[in-house]
């Protein structure tokens, strides 16, 4: 996609009266039409000792770089500390010496940004900083020191020979690599008993990979000569993403430095490692999960208008489908992709790749895609319907074969059985039937279309008679293979409440999911009151951490869908606590800038928050936090393949000011927003695209307003109407529409409030309750 100028950014903030959130941006006036500047040296975070954060930055390719800003010390992500590459750790790091001495990184001041990490040791700066697409790691070192040196670290590797320029040396996690380290700028180096020193001319160190000596002579040839034309563009790439994609500016500056951040971090997971796809999380997921990448997709590609990634990714995976039909997997895409290795084993990956190729088409409007992959998504149906479906409909699969997979590992049994229909994956069935009917249409088989609706329909009737239970407060969470009900609570049933028709059933289930197991800060994956619910997931002597994972153990993907759910049933104000405390989760714990796999249920004595736990970045979670602010605070839904845009903006109170621009196909949407302490103000700039509104105001009809490039609404909102008013590019008025509240709309939502009355977050329970903790206990 082009890159394009953000005008209507500056339009929509004149329009809306929103200032800029800080003087570190300048917002040039909209007369001149260009772009409101971000520069990410403006995106510092300070990281004291006692905090200790981690930090990593990958190259966009294959290799990650990975470290604690003071010390690698944590329990699980030490081991990675250094520089990945292809999935090998080929050294654990490096150590700093100035005029001899060592440095020490506990004592340093140490400032994070997105593309660089700045200690500030007595005497010297050091700064380290990746290229795209470049297997180097680049120490920049600026003081007033006579000469600098250098050692590797980690003891897998070997020293292979020098010279005065260079030392070349091996790893044994990867013996077909070199590496090798030279002063940024060409000096002599002397080396004794393995530490490399020259003079501070030398400006600092590369630490180049390659294949042979050959390869790292060459490499670093390009890279002295490239050197700051590959950091400004690694920068350019970071800012563009901010600035043509996803502009947000507000006075709420905690708001616009997460998201910012997250949008940084969520993007430098998605690689080129083997094909376009996204790192599932780091340190030990570098590898591609089909699950993982179609959950993280809309988030990480889709709302940031990244879609020739999201398009390469679909069609890399397409390369993978099991063709045999009379494979037992056939129509599947993998499970997990990996460098020499692809796996089938799993049920939800295949229905999420073909939703997530449905929501690419829908943003993009490439209707080319749908021809090129509908034997592909035909394949996945029939494939599905011929091996794996039951006579009501429903998609079998085996227990561990959803994303809770945790299994013991000697005996092989899962340690959260959910086999043989989980309501998560006959949601996810449903809308890949759904989603094969969309595209059936489009390509006009009509016999798929019909015999596809017929076995979505037979599927949605028979799930409303199995997994609603009377006087039960939520859903079944599986039909076992002896046909028996489980009513373990669990927040997958999130994703299935689609196939319920009732509002209120709906509501109550979202109710029992978030009062049992969404605390301030995440999902826990079973209800606390559960007698196999495990507290904490690392570090507990008396169970593995595994069989805590989908056991009480916290989740922060599955913050999005609970927040969905939330807004759904008219609780935006308490969805967006939850919001609130994963941005501070981001600017202030764990990996700096993103969010992480796990965290405990529970705070342990002392804390005010449970420990983090998983890997310290994982892709699910920062693109699911991306995708909910898009969709469903902002409300931004497009459809171009029915040239539709739905527009169902539920701002939270605590939100007072903010603009935001998403790119949707060729063009781009750009929202403003202004409360008032009567009224609400939106504005939408429709720029270089057009469509039919769906504009969908909470108490309101849905009003359909088609729009031409150029135009915008500005809408005001008060207690007992809604104005719209509809103006072409040149400000001529082409509609006034006024809209009285609806009392069918605010009956419901009434309805709906009455029914979560009094919802709270979930709460630590006693510790006594659990004799996990004081038990060897296993399932029976």
């Amino acid at each position: 996609m082009t890159l394009r100028l953000v005008s209507g950014v500056l339009l929509a903030m004149a329009l809306m009266s929103c200032g800029s959130e800080n003087s570190e941006e300048q917002s040039i006036t909209p007369q001149q039409s260009v772009k409101t500047i971000i520069d990410i040296n403006h995106m510092a975070v300070d990281v004291s000792r006692i905090e200790n954060r981690p930090v990593s930055f990958t190259n966009k390719r294959s290799a990650y770089y990975y470290t604690q800003t003071h010390a690698n010390n944590h329990p699980e992500h030490t081991w990675f500390a250094g520089f990945n590459v292809g999935q090998k750790r080929l050294f654990a790091g490096y150590q700093l010496f100035v005029d001899g001495k060592a440095l020490d990184n506990q004592s340093a001041q140490v400032t994070v940004f997105p593309h660089k990490l700045i200690r500030r040791h007595q005497g010297v700066v050091e700064k380290l900083q990746l290229f795209d697409e470049q297997d180097i790691v680049r120490i920049e070192l600026t003081g007033d020191a006579r000469n600098v040196g250098i050692t590797l670290t980690g003891d897998q590797v070997q020293t292979l020979s020098t010279t005065e320029h260079f030392v070349i040396y091996q790893s044994k996690e990867d013996l077909d690599k070199v590496i090798a380290i030279a002063p940024l700028n060409e000096t002599t180096l002397d080396v004794q008993q393995g530490q490399l020193t020259t003079s501070t001319a030398a400006g600092g160190f590369y630490i180049l990979v390659a294949n042979s000596q050959v390869e790292l002579e060459s490499l670093l040839s390009q890279v002295r000569a490239h050197d700051n034309d590959w950091l400004a563009q690694r920068k350019q790439r970071m800012e563009n993403l901010l600035i043509e994609n996803t502009q947000l500016t507000s006075p709420t500056t905690e708001l616009v430095q997460a998201m910012r951040w997250i949008t940084l971090n969520m993007d430098q997971l998605m690689t080129k490692q083997r094909g376009h796809g996204i790192y599932a999380g780091l340190p030990w997921f570098n590898e591609y999960w089909g699950r993982d990448n179609f959950i993280a997709l809309p988030g990480a590609s889709l709302v940031t208008g990244q879609f020739e990634w999201a398009r390469n990714i679909i069609t890399s995976f397409a390369e993978f489908q099991d063709s045999d039909p009379n494979s037992p997997f056939f129509g599947r895409v993998p499970n997990i992709v990996k460098v020499g290795e692809v796996d089938y084993h799993t049920t939800d990956g295949t229905p999420r790749f073909i939703i997530q190729m449905q929501e690419y088409v829908k943003y993009s409007g490439d209707k080319s895609l749908i021809s090129e992959m509908y034997p592909v998504v035909k394949n996945s149906i029939e494939g599905s319907l011929k091996n794996w479906v039951d006579e009501k409909g429903y998609l079998l699969h085996k227990n561990n074969e959803t994303w809770m997979d945790a299994r013991e590992q000697v005996t092989l049994r899962s340690y959260s059985p959910r086999g043989s229909r989980a309501n998560d994956i006959q949601a996810l069935w449903y809308q890949q039937i759904l989603a094969g009917v969309y595209f059936a249409q489009f390509v006009g088989d009509k016999k798929s279309e019909e015999k596809w609706h017929a076995v979505a329909e037979k599927l949605k009737h028979h799930f409303q008679q199995d997994f609603v239970v009377e006087d039960v407060d939520h859903l079944v969470d599986r039909l076992s293979e002896n046909d028996e009900q489980d009513l373990k609570l669990r927040p997958n049933q999130l994703f299935a409440l689609d196939l319920i028709g009732s509002e209120l059933t709906r509501a109550r289930a979202t109710k029992a999911v978030w009062q049992h197991t969404v605390y301030t800060w995440g999902v826990a994956s079973l209800d606390n009151r559960d007698e196999f619910f495990h507290p904490f997931h690392l570090q507990w002597e008396n169970y593995h951490k595994d069989q805590a994972y989908h056991n009480g153990t916290v989740w922060l993907w599955n913050n999005g869908i609970a927040m969905q759910r939330m807004i759904e049933a008219g609780q935006t104000e308490v969805a967006y606590q939850l919001f609130e405390n994963m941005n501070m989760f981001a600017l202030k714990r764990g990996v700096v800038g993103g969010l992480a796999e796990n965290s405990n249920a529970y705070p342990r004595a002392g804390e005010t928050w449970p420990t983090l736990t998983g890997t310290y970045l994982q892709a699910w979670s920062n693109s699911e936090h991306l995708r909910v602010w898009y969709q469903h605070f902002l409300g931004i839904r497009p459809d171009l393949i029915k040239h539709e845009v739905t527009l169902a903006p539920r701002v939270p109170t605590a939100l007072k000011e903010f603009s935001q621009s998403a790119i949707i196909g060729d063009g781009r949407l750009v929202m403003s927003y202004r409360a008032e302490s009567h009224a609400k103000h939106y504005s939408f700039i429709f720029e270089a695209f057009e469509t039919n509104v769906k504009l969908d105001v909470e108490g309101y009809d849905v009003q359909t307003i088609a729009v031409k490039a150029g135009d915008s609404l500005s809408v005001k909102v008060n207690e007992n109407a809604m104005s719209v008013n509809h103006t072409s590019s040149s400000g001529k008025v082409l509609e006034n529409l006024t809209v009285s509240v609806s009392e069918d709309k605010l009956k419901a939502l009434s309805l709906l409030r009455k029914t979560m009355a009094d919802v709270t977050f979930a709460r630590p329970l006693p510790l006594e309750n659990y004799r996990v903790l004081t038990t060897h206990f296993e399932r029976q």
